[in-house]
């Protein structure tokens, strides 16, 4: 009596990505059988720039969740995902190849800034005005714009109330990190408007939400398949 050979899967899916500047979380399809994965990424500016991601590993790869780390912001990736281990049996890319390449960007970056409004005072309910917010965030991004065309977004933080400090996001498509904040001083825009303008990456805030997402990746898994 024949024994049918042991097959692997013709290439695994991508269930969702979770994506942020600098790196990104690949949810993979759970395959019955499968003890491991190849994850194949390819910079899609550099087709020769590819590297595969053994799932899991010791470091931040659980089975079926993949953490690509040191990615640049705001550029696409492709993503191919292989079975390359079933039962605990290796099986090679001929046997067990990849599947469709799936498509992902990663997130435009943030930068930091402050600045005096000149001709502004913020009244006590002044961060509860949306219509002020608005139009402060309208006015920012054009000024931001004549500086530099990778501003793309102004997000108002917060109003400091009596005075007319604004403290606000800028969204930056700079595809480098750090982004470059020469220029984005606003005072050579305009120094009646505006004063004391301060532009900062504060790169630091990523590792900590980057150790943050590991820890939640990490407990969404256990969560998931002890249920």
């Amino acid at each position: 009596m024949s024994v049918p050979a042991r097959t692997a899967p013709n290439g695994v899916g991508v269930l969702t990505f979770i994506t942020t500047p600098t790196f990104f979380t690949i949810y993979l399809e759970q395959v019955p059988g499968v003890t491991g994965f190849e994850v194949e990424v390819n910079n899609t500016m550099d087709d020769t720039n590819s590297t595969v991601y053994a799932v899991p590993d010791s470091v931040v790869n659980s089975l079926y969740v993949s953490v690509v780390l040191n990615r640049l912001p705001n550029t696409n990736y492709s993503v191919r995902v292989r079975a390359s281990q079933v039962a605990l049996s290796d099986y090679s890319e001929t046997q067990s190849p990849y599947g469709a390449a799936q498509f992902v960007t990663t997130d435009m970056i943030s930068v930091f800034a402050s600045i005096n409004l000149t001709m502004q005072t913020f009244a006590a309910d002044a961060n509860n005005d949306a219509t002020l917010r608005a139009t402060i965030e309208s006015e920012l991004l054009s000024a931001y714009q004549t500086r530099s065309e990778k501003v793309v977004n102004v997000n108002v933080i917060n109003l400091e109330v009596g005075t007319s400090q604004c403290h606000h996001e800028l969204i930056v498509s700079d595809q480098s990190v750090p982004p470059s904040t020469a220029g984005l001083d606003l005072t050579m825009v305009n120094s009646t408007l505006y004063s004391d303008s301060i532009v900062r990456y504060r790169g630091k805030i990523e590792f900590v939400v980057l150790s943050v997402i590991h820890r939640y990746v990490r407990s969404f898994c256990f969560f998931l398949f002890s249920c």
